[in-house]
Order: structure tokens, then C-alpha cells, then sequence
């Protein structure tokens, strides 16, 4: 088995080594030229993003707002929470924060009802995990 001589890629030697090694360009082998073309996909090569842009209905932008207004108002009500001592848990901030019984009782905060559990429910993961990694 050989070993391939690297040759620079031109006839002027540069100043810097890493110069030449980001610029040499390999000569292809045999086994490219027998490779199978490839077939164009849908698929988006790694590394790359598609933008999408939304526009929502007049509705939907009201509910959008209320949605990240409660996640707003409930990430900082179990800051609070957590501020005042209850343990910096799901089962101890669930039962503070996010339990319906909470809310069904004040005529003031029966909007936060109006949210999905789920929706309200990252917001408490979202402070959980800035505490995670903060430390």
C-alpha cells in the first residue's frame, strides 16, 4: 500500500502552512468516478434552513397573544413561587402555579383557564430549566 505524496497547489510556495492545506484541492479518485449520480431530494442538506412565514387570521393573532401573555404571566408567577421558598420541582410548582383548582376559585384569573395545560405547562419547564442551567 503507497502513500500519497500531497502536492502544493501551485508552483509558488506560501507563507503559511494553513494556507496551503485549506486551499489544496485533491484530485478525485477512482472510486468517485464509479459513484452513482445523485437524485435531487426534497430533502434540506444539514446546516441549511427554510424560512417560513405565517399570516395569521385576525383570530389567530388574538389567540397567539393571549397564549404569550399566559405563558408570560405564568412563568413569572412561579418565579414568584420559587422566590418565596416552594421547591424548585414539577410536582411542587404544578400544585402552586398550574393546578386549575387554583384558578377556578378567583373570578379574576379564570382567563389563565382559557390557555391549554400544555402551553402553560412549558412555561414552568422553561424556568426549571434556566435554574438547570445556571448552575
Amino acid at each position: 500500500m503507497s502513500v500519497p505524496k500531497v502536492v502544493k497547489p501551485s508552483n509558488s510556495p506560501s507563507q503559511f502552512l494553513w494556507q496551503d492545506i485549506t486551499e489544496y484541492v485533491q484530485p478525485p479518485t477512482a472510486e468517485e468516478d464509479k459513484k452513482l449520480p445523485k437524485s435531487k431530494s426534497s430533502k434540506i442538506p444539514a446546516g441549511k434552513a427554510r424560512c417560513i412565514r405565517l399570516f395569521p387570521t385576525q383570530e389567530e393573532r388574538l389567540k397567539l397573544r393571549r397564549w404569550i401573555g399566559t405563558v408570560r404571566w405564568t412563568y413569572n408567577q412561579c418565579l414568584s413561587a420559587v422566590e418565596k421558598g416552594v421547591n424548585r420541582n414539577k410536582k411542587d410548582l404544578w400544585a402552586q402555579c398550574l393546578n386549575a383548582v387554583n384558578f377556578m376559585d378567583n373570578a379574576e384569573l379564570k382567563w389563565v383557564m382559557e390557555t391549554s395545560y400544555d402551553i402553560r405547562d412549558e412555561a414552568m419547564n422553561d424556568l426549571l430549566k434556566g435554574y438547570c442551567h445556571q448552575l
